[in-house]
C-alpha cells in the first residue's frame, strides 16, 4: 500500500497504530471479553479464559510482526502506549476478576489475585512464542 494512502486515511503512523489497537480491543471485547465475562460460574469462567488465552486462534488475531512493530512504536508515542495499556489492562482485569471470585468462593487457594493474573498474562505472552508461527518454528 502506498504511504500516501495511509496518510490520507490515518494522518500519521501513530494514529494508524492507535486505531489498530482500538480495533483489537473492540474485537477482543466482542469476540472474547463479553462472552467470557458472562459465564456465571467463576471457576468455569476462569477455565474458559485460560483455554481462550492459551489457544492458537487467540494469538492469530494479529500477526506477531504487526503487533510487535506497533508495540515498539508505543515506546516513543504516549498515545500509542496508552492504547496498548488499555488493551492489556482489559484482558488482565478479566483474568483478575475471575481469580478473585474463585478465591472468594473457596474454589482455589487464597492468594493475591492481581499477582496471579499478572503471572497468567506473562505466561500467555511467552506461550505466543511456542505456538506455530512463533519463535520456536523452524526457519
Amino acid at each position: 500500500m502506498p504511504p500516501s494512502l495511509l496518510i490520507h486515511y490515518f494522518g500519521t503512523k501513530e494514529q494508524m497504530t492507535i486505531e489498530l489497537v482500538d480495533y483489537l480491543l473492540e474485537v477482543f471485547r466482542e469476540t472474547y471479553g463479553d462472552k467470557l465475562a458472562s459465564i456465571a460460574d467463576p471457576l468455569e469462567r476462569l477455565h474458559a479464559i485460560l483455554d481462550e488465552f492459551f489457544s492458537p486462534e487467540h494469538h492469530e488475531l494479529l500477526d506477531d510482526r504487526a503487533f510487535y512493530a506497533c508495540c515498539f512504536l508505543s515506546l516513543t508515542h504516549p498515545k500509542v502506549r496508552h492504547a496498548y495499556a488499555t488493551h492489556y489492562e482489559t484482558s488482565l482485569e478479566l483474568v483478575e476478576t475471575a481469580i478473585r471470585e474463585c478465591i472468594a468462593a473457596g474454589l482455589i487457594p487464597r492468594d493475591d489475585a492481581h499477582e496471579l493474573a499478572m503471572a497468567v498474562k506473562a505466561m500467555e505472552k511467552g506461550y505466543a512464542f511456542l505456538i506455530p508461527g512463533g519463535a520456536g518454528e523452524a526457519v
